[in-house]
């Protein structure tokens, strides 16, 4: 519960943040990303890691997890604005 809240109140500083500087927030589910990433929204945390490597030419997925995740958020968002 804890976390929750801490990162409910990070993500509120954030977007105030952003919106303080009239700054566009773009917010994907963690389903498009996988859907933009992999082709499927259901795929699996491996797979999304695993077609990362192959796009970024990466040799192994980065640790922590959370890194690949960010990537892919990445890579989602790049393909949602071209």
């Amino acid at each position: 519960m804890k976390s929750a809240i801490a990162m409910g109140e990070g993500r509120g500083v954030a977007l105030l943040c952003l919106a303080r500087a009239n700054l566009d927030v773009l917010e994907l589910s963690p389903r498009s990303i996988k859907r933009s990433v992999t082709g499927s929204g259901a795929a699996s945390k491996a797979h999304v890691a695993s077609l990362v490597c192959a796009q970024l030419g990466l040799k192994k997925a980065p640790q922590p997890e959370d890194v690949t995740d960010a990537l892919a958020a990445a890579i989602a968002l790049a393909r949602k604005v071209n």
